[in-house]
């Protein structure tokens, strides 16, 4: 078995069946390989990994560099991703090989941090990855923001195509980033991906300054307005999606967001009737991992001895609920 670097071209020989097999369904179509192959320019600057076997991939790996911030200071960081290895090859150890020479590689190109989307949290707690909190989303009424629909307020809402919207979303991402715990973006390469998706982007602002900022897609005529995170720079911005999304209240029966785990979608509307959920369910929804502890985890986790430590540790580094917004 030999683990070697590959450059992004040679993805959809290789990693792709592995992946098209572990997370999509299957068989796939020549399409959707031919789909998979345009976007390949994003994965430029990600680190690729396969193990393989007489000219066979077995099993691969990959690290998207993107930065997070951690305690107020943003850090390069490795978005470990497309885990996944051939059904005759598992347990064999390929990936614990694969990550035990991932791992080391990206701290020693300056990735202070790294996070994941599990396929099994135990197996990479032994990589010293703990679980953070699940996104939720909150589920709600457009009747039950009605009050905003009177408010008059500093500021207006554009909607726009994304690929219209996407310097004011990207712009406003990047400045979250260096306000907000945990929240992590890709690196310019991978994000400019994100300027064909098909989705509506509502671009909130004030005195000229961007303040909020959300991507949604309708279902259908009375159905689901479904959105992705509400990102203000505060409770402005957070109002002025609000009020935008109420006026929304006879074209659809129900608003879903995601929502940070420090949002309280009750508290939006004075007769907001809202369900605020979060999903973890193995392997299907799954919670991420980080490789940032609190002082006395360490020890509970059985990973280290640092009991004399933790006290003033847990002094330095107080609890901080951390806030993975970068989907990987």
């Amino acid at each position: 078995m030999e683990i070697r670097q590959i450059p992004a071209a040679e993805r959809p020989a290789t990693m792709f069946p592995l992946q098209a097999y572990a997370f999509k369904s299957s068989p796939w179509s020549p399409a959707e390989v031919e789909t998979y192959r345009q976007k390949m320019r994003f994965f430029e600057t990600a680190v690729n990994l396969i193990a393989e076997e007489d000219g066979v991939t077995l099993a691969g790996v990959a690290a998207l560099r993107m930065r997070q911030n951690v305690r107020g200071l943003v850090h390069d960081m490795a978005g470990v991703a497309s885990v996944a290895t051939h059904p005759s090859a598992r347990r064999r150890g390929l990936v614990r090989a694969l990550l035990a020479r991932l791992l080391p590689q990206m701290r020693d190109e300056g990735c202070a941090v790294s996070a994941l989307y599990p396929f099994r949290p135990s197996f990479y707690a032994k990589f010293g990855f703990v679980g953070i909190p699940v996104r939720r989303t909150a589920s709600f009424a457009p009747e039950g923001l009605s009050e905003l629909l009177r408010a008059d307020l500093p500021g207006e809402v554009e909607r726009l195509p994304m690929r219209d919207g996407f310097e004011a979303f990207d712009g406003l991402t990047r400045r979250l980033l260096g306000q907000r715990h945990g929240f992590a973006v890709f690196d310019e390469t991978r994000t400019a991906g994100f300027r064909d998706d098909q989705v509506w982007v509502a671009i909130a602002r004030s005195g000229g300054e961007v303040v909020g900022a959300l991507r949604y897609r309708i279902d259908r005529h009375g159905g689901d307005l479904i959105g992705e995170e509400l990102l203000s720079t505060g409770s402005l911005g957070r109002a002025l999606l609000l009020q935008f999304l109420a006026r929304h209240v006879d074209q659809v029966a129900r608003i879903v967001l995601r929502v940070g785990t420090d949002d309280v979608p009750e508290l939006w509307g004075t007769d907001l009737s809202a369900v605020t959920e979060g999903r973890v369910d193995y392997p299907r929804d799954n919670a991420p991992m980080a490789r940032v502890l609190d002082p006395i985890e360490v020890l509970t986790r059985g990973l280290g001895d640092v009991k004399d430590a933790a006290g003033p540790l847990g002094t330095l580094f107080p609890r901080r609920m951390p806030y993975l917004f970068a989907d990987f």
